[in-house]
Protein backbone atom coordinates (compact mmCIF):
# COMPACT_ATOMS: atom_id res chain seq x y z
CA UNK A 1 0.00 0.00 0.00
CA UNK A 2 2.64 2.52 0.86
CA UNK A 3 4.34 1.87 -1.91
CA UNK A 4 1.73 2.20 -4.46
CA UNK A 5 1.03 5.35 -2.54
CA UNK A 6 4.62 6.46 -3.12
CA UNK A 7 4.55 5.83 -6.61
CA UNK A 8 0.96 7.50 -7.25
CA UNK A 9 1.02 10.20 -4.93
CA UNK A 10 0.26 13.05 -7.22
CA UNK A 11 -2.37 11.14 -8.75
CA UNK A 12 -4.33 10.48 -4.80
CA UNK A 13 -3.95 14.23 -3.62
CA UNK A 14 -5.49 15.86 -7.47
CA UNK A 15 -8.26 12.88 -7.28
CA UNK A 16 -8.97 13.55 -3.97
CA UNK A 17 -9.61 17.29 -4.85
CA UNK A 18 -11.45 16.85 -7.63
CA UNK A 19 -13.66 14.64 -5.96
CA UNK A 20 -14.69 17.00 -3.26
CA UNK A 21 -15.32 19.56 -6.58
CA UNK A 22 -17.38 17.18 -8.03
CA UNK A 23 -19.23 16.11 -5.11
CA UNK A 24 -19.71 19.72 -4.58
CA UNK A 25 -20.89 20.95 -7.29
CA UNK A 26 -23.61 17.77 -8.53
CA UNK A 27 -27.00 19.05 -8.70
CA UNK A 28 -29.51 15.79 -9.34
CA UNK A 29 -32.75 16.18 -11.80
CA UNK A 30 -31.08 19.77 -13.62
CA UNK A 31 -29.33 19.97 -16.92
CA UNK A 32 -26.21 22.23 -17.76
CA UNK A 33 -27.11 25.21 -19.62
CA UNK A 34 -23.69 27.06 -21.42
CA UNK A 35 -23.24 30.18 -23.39
CA UNK A 36 -24.29 28.20 -26.49
CA UNK A 37 -26.94 26.12 -28.46
CA UNK A 38 -24.77 23.19 -28.83
CA UNK A 39 -26.65 20.46 -26.73
CA UNK A 40 -26.87 17.09 -28.71
CA UNK A 41 -27.75 15.61 -25.06
CA UNK A 42 -31.41 16.80 -25.80
CA UNK A 43 -31.78 15.27 -29.17
CA UNK A 44 -28.82 13.12 -29.94
CA UNK A 45 -30.52 11.04 -32.50
CA UNK A 46 -31.75 14.26 -34.23
CA UNK A 47 -27.98 15.58 -33.93
CA UNK A 48 -26.27 13.06 -35.34
CA UNK A 49 -29.29 12.79 -38.47
CA UNK A 50 -28.42 16.54 -39.45
CA UNK A 51 -24.84 16.16 -39.02
CA UNK A 52 -24.80 13.06 -41.35
CA UNK A 53 -27.13 14.65 -43.80
CA UNK A 54 -27.38 18.41 -43.65
CA UNK A 55 -23.99 19.19 -42.38
CA UNK A 56 -23.29 22.35 -44.55
CA UNK A 57 -26.72 24.15 -43.99
CA UNK A 58 -28.40 24.57 -40.58
CA UNK A 59 -31.93 25.04 -41.86
CA UNK A 60 -33.20 24.48 -38.49
CA UNK A 61 -31.75 27.71 -36.95
CA UNK A 62 -34.11 30.71 -38.54
CA UNK A 63 -34.26 30.84 -41.99
CA UNK A 64 -31.19 28.74 -42.03
CA UNK A 65 -27.74 29.35 -41.98
CA UNK A 66 -24.02 28.21 -43.04
CA UNK A 67 -22.56 25.49 -40.69
CA UNK A 68 -19.35 26.33 -39.46
CA UNK A 69 -17.53 22.47 -38.62
CA UNK A 70 -20.45 21.46 -36.64
CA UNK A 71 -20.17 18.14 -37.78
CA UNK A 72 -16.72 17.56 -35.97
CA UNK A 73 -18.95 17.04 -32.79
CA UNK A 74 -20.60 14.25 -34.14
CA UNK A 75 -18.22 11.84 -32.76
CA UNK A 76 -19.81 13.35 -29.23
CA UNK A 77 -22.88 13.16 -29.60
CA UNK A 78 -22.52 9.37 -30.69
CA UNK A 79 -21.44 8.83 -27.80
CA UNK A 80 -24.57 11.07 -25.74
CA UNK A 81 -27.01 9.23 -28.27
CA UNK A 82 -25.64 5.69 -26.68
CA UNK A 83 -25.60 6.96 -23.76
CA UNK A 84 -29.54 8.23 -23.74
CA UNK A 85 -30.28 4.66 -24.14
CA UNK A 86 -30.07 3.90 -20.48
CA UNK A 87 -28.98 7.07 -18.51
CA UNK A 88 -30.82 10.14 -17.78
CA UNK A 89 -30.20 13.45 -19.85
CA UNK A 90 -29.26 15.11 -16.40
CA UNK A 91 -26.42 12.44 -15.98
CA UNK A 92 -24.86 12.83 -19.28
CA UNK A 93 -25.33 16.63 -19.43
CA UNK A 94 -23.36 17.14 -16.65
CA UNK A 95 -21.23 13.82 -16.92
CA UNK A 96 -19.83 15.23 -19.12
CA UNK A 97 -18.50 18.44 -17.80
CA UNK A 98 -17.30 16.56 -14.34
CA UNK A 99 -15.49 14.13 -16.71
CA UNK A 100 -13.79 16.69 -18.94
CA UNK A 101 -12.62 18.42 -15.54
CA UNK A 102 -11.16 15.48 -14.66
CA UNK A 103 -9.30 14.15 -18.17
CA UNK A 104 -8.24 17.74 -18.70
CA UNK A 105 -6.70 18.20 -15.41
CA UNK A 106 -4.97 14.47 -14.81
CA UNK A 107 -4.11 14.82 -18.98
CA UNK A 108 -2.06 18.00 -18.06
CA UNK A 109 0.00 16.67 -15.41
CA UNK A 110 0.82 13.79 -17.21
CA UNK A 111 1.98 15.61 -19.83
CA UNK A 112 4.19 18.02 -17.86
CA UNK A 113 5.97 14.96 -16.56
CA UNK A 114 6.60 13.77 -19.63
CA UNK A 115 7.99 17.01 -21.10
CA UNK A 116 9.73 17.90 -17.93
CA UNK A 117 11.67 14.68 -17.53
CA UNK A 118 9.45 12.40 -15.53
CA UNK A 119 9.13 13.56 -12.45
CA UNK A 120 6.16 13.38 -10.17
CA UNK A 121 6.25 16.54 -8.48
CA UNK A 122 6.04 18.32 -11.90
CA UNK A 123 3.09 15.96 -12.31
CA UNK A 124 1.20 17.26 -9.58
CA UNK A 125 1.88 21.45 -9.50
CA UNK A 126 1.09 20.75 -13.54
CA UNK A 127 -2.53 19.12 -12.54
CA UNK A 128 -2.90 21.86 -9.38
CA UNK A 129 -1.76 24.90 -11.67
CA UNK A 130 -4.38 23.91 -14.60
CA UNK A 131 -7.16 22.68 -12.19
CA UNK A 132 -6.88 26.23 -10.00
CA UNK A 133 -6.04 28.59 -13.00
CA UNK A 134 -8.32 31.66 -13.77
CA UNK A 135 -9.69 29.69 -17.13
CA UNK A 136 -10.99 26.39 -15.06
CA UNK A 137 -13.50 28.93 -13.66
CA UNK A 138 -13.96 30.91 -16.29
CA UNK A 139 -15.20 27.79 -19.17
CA UNK A 140 -16.96 25.62 -16.01
CA UNK A 141 -18.84 28.59 -14.55
CA UNK A 142 -20.35 29.75 -18.00
CA UNK A 143 -19.87 26.51 -20.28
CA UNK A 144 -19.27 26.84 -23.72
CA UNK A 145 -18.32 23.27 -25.41
CA UNK A 146 -15.65 24.32 -27.74
CA UNK A 147 -13.95 25.77 -24.75
CA UNK A 148 -14.90 22.91 -22.67
CA UNK A 149 -13.63 20.38 -25.01
CA UNK A 150 -9.98 22.12 -25.88
CA UNK A 151 -9.63 22.80 -22.16
CA UNK A 152 -9.73 18.76 -21.17
CA UNK A 153 -8.56 17.40 -25.01
CA UNK A 154 -5.87 19.35 -25.67
CA UNK A 155 -3.91 18.22 -22.81
CA UNK A 156 -5.42 14.55 -23.33
CA UNK A 157 -4.12 14.59 -27.01
CA UNK A 158 -0.82 16.13 -26.14
CA UNK A 159 -0.05 13.52 -23.41
CA UNK A 160 -0.87 10.39 -25.95
CA UNK A 161 1.16 12.50 -28.99
CA UNK A 162 3.98 12.60 -26.48
CA UNK A 163 3.89 8.92 -25.46
CA UNK A 164 3.41 8.06 -28.54
CA UNK A 165 6.67 9.81 -29.33
CA UNK A 166 8.37 8.38 -26.64
CA UNK A 167 7.04 4.88 -27.57
CA UNK A 168 5.43 4.22 -31.15
CA UNK A 169 3.73 0.62 -30.32
CA UNK A 170 0.63 0.08 -31.97
CA UNK A 171 -0.98 0.51 -28.86
CA UNK A 172 -0.27 4.10 -28.22
CA UNK A 173 -0.86 4.74 -31.59
CA UNK A 174 -4.23 3.75 -31.39
CA UNK A 175 -5.27 5.76 -28.52
CA UNK A 176 -3.85 8.92 -29.95
CA UNK A 177 -6.06 7.96 -32.92
CA UNK A 178 -9.02 7.62 -30.32
CA UNK A 179 -8.62 10.52 -28.21
CA UNK A 180 -8.48 12.51 -31.35
CA UNK A 181 -11.65 12.39 -32.34
CA UNK A 182 -12.85 13.93 -28.93
CA UNK A 183 -11.08 16.95 -30.20
CA UNK A 184 -13.88 17.29 -33.02
CA UNK A 185 -15.85 19.10 -30.57
CA UNK A 186 -13.33 21.88 -30.44
CA UNK A 187 -13.48 22.17 -33.98
CA UNK A 188 -17.44 23.48 -33.71
CA UNK A 189 -15.43 26.89 -34.52
CA UNK A 190 -12.55 25.77 -36.59
CA UNK A 191 -10.71 28.47 -35.43
CA UNK A 192 -10.37 27.29 -31.97
CA UNK A 193 -9.06 23.74 -33.18
CA UNK A 194 -6.27 25.83 -35.63
CA UNK A 195 -5.11 26.98 -32.01
CA UNK A 196 -5.34 24.10 -29.93
CA UNK A 197 -3.60 22.11 -32.91
CA UNK A 198 -0.81 24.57 -33.38
CA UNK A 199 0.29 24.50 -29.22
CA UNK A 200 0.09 20.42 -29.64
CA UNK A 201 2.07 20.85 -33.06
CA UNK A 202 4.96 23.19 -31.07
CA UNK A 203 5.58 21.30 -27.91
CA UNK A 204 5.77 18.04 -29.42
CA UNK A 205 8.10 19.23 -31.90
CA UNK A 206 10.26 21.06 -29.63
CA UNK A 207 10.13 17.89 -27.51
CA UNK A 208 10.55 15.61 -30.80
CA UNK A 209 13.64 18.01 -31.66
CA UNK A 210 15.56 17.90 -28.20
CA UNK A 211 15.13 14.30 -27.78
CA UNK A 212 15.47 13.63 -31.73
CA UNK A 213 12.83 11.90 -32.74
CA UNK A 214 11.61 13.89 -35.50
CA UNK A 215 10.36 11.08 -37.85
CA UNK A 216 8.48 9.72 -35.05
CA UNK A 217 6.69 13.20 -34.52
CA UNK A 218 5.77 13.13 -38.13
CA UNK A 219 3.91 10.03 -37.84
CA UNK A 220 2.45 11.11 -34.54
CA UNK A 221 1.18 14.19 -36.43
CA UNK A 222 -0.07 12.67 -38.92
CA UNK A 223 -2.35 9.97 -36.59
CA UNK A 224 -3.65 13.02 -34.83
CA UNK A 225 -5.26 14.70 -37.93
CA UNK A 226 -6.35 11.60 -39.47
CA UNK A 227 -10.21 11.70 -37.61
CA UNK A 228 -10.18 15.07 -38.50
CA UNK A 229 -10.19 15.01 -43.12
CA UNK A 230 -13.60 14.19 -43.28
CA UNK A 231 -14.64 17.79 -42.32
CA UNK A 232 -11.63 19.43 -42.79
CA UNK A 233 -11.56 17.92 -46.42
Amino acid sequence: MLSFIKKHWPLIFIGFILAIILGLNLHPGKLVLGNDNFSPELNPKLTVIRSFFNPAWRDNRVLGIPSDSEQADVWRTLIFWLGSQFLPTWIISQGYLFLTLVIGVISMGKSVRLLTGDSRTSEFFGSLLYLFSPITIWIYFYPVHLFVAAYAFTPLVLWMSLRCIHSPTHTNKLLLLLVSLFMGTAALTATMFITTSLTIFALTFIHSLTNRHIKTWFITILIYLLPHLFWIL
